[in-house]
């Protein structure tokens, strides 16, 4: 099964409106918030640090996982954290690269 951008906005418009996407923080968050918002869809980006009932479970699947935060979305227990998108994401990108430049410099004083 291709996992493409095409196949799975295709999959999203299959869920009846009002939807909501909800993802825990991940390496492919922020990617996944531009393509959404390309495609007119909300994604909210949660902190699993915040979602410990999730972690904490004895059983874990992503079938699991993903009811046990739709329980917490419908409860109101999901606290969005922030990404920048489009420019503004380009731009926090290169200053945390030049931050990360300038850290291993040899006689850097940035911590």
């Amino acid at each position: 099964m291709n996992t493409g951008v095409k196949e799975l906005m295709e999959f999203v418009k299959t869920i009846p409106k009002p939807r909501t996407i909800i993802i825990e923080e991940g390496q492919l968050a922020s990617w996944l918030l531009e393509i959404c918002t390309t495609y007119g869809e909300k994604l909210i980006i949660t902190d699993p640090k915040t979602n410990r009932w999730i972690g904490r479970a004895g059983q874990k699947n992503d079938t699991i996982d993903a009811t046990k935060l739709a329980h917490l979305a419908r409860g109101g227990y999901i606290k969005e954290i922030h990404h920048p998108i489009g420019h503004r994401r380009r731009f926090r990108e290169l200053v945390l690269s030049y931050h990360d430049t300038v850290k291993i410099r040899p006689g850097s004083r940035i911590n």
